[in-house]
């Protein structure tokens, strides 16, 4: 679990490889990029603090793929 941990947080690991992965999306009309298996995430970090660093840089239709049932909790 550190190992995982470690390539997460290090160096903004995730938010830097998300960062990647969007920028040559960039003015592509028809471009979508799925983000899929979030839940190796937790309990390391919540996907909220991601996209929130990344507010400003969604150019294109942007999906995170949540597993589970969504209960109405916080």
């Amino acid at each position: 679990n550190k190992a995982l941990a470690d390539i997460l947080t290090a160096d903004n690991g995730l938010l830097t490889r998300l960062e990647d992965a969007l920028q040559p999306l960039e003015g592509q009309q028809s471009a979508l990029l799925l983000v899929t298996d979030l839940e190796a995430l937790h309990p390391f970090m919540r996907i909220g603090a991601i996209e929130s660093q990344l507010q400003g840089k969604f150019h294109v239709p942007t999906i995170f793929l949540y597993p589970g049932v969504r209960t109405g909790k916080t």
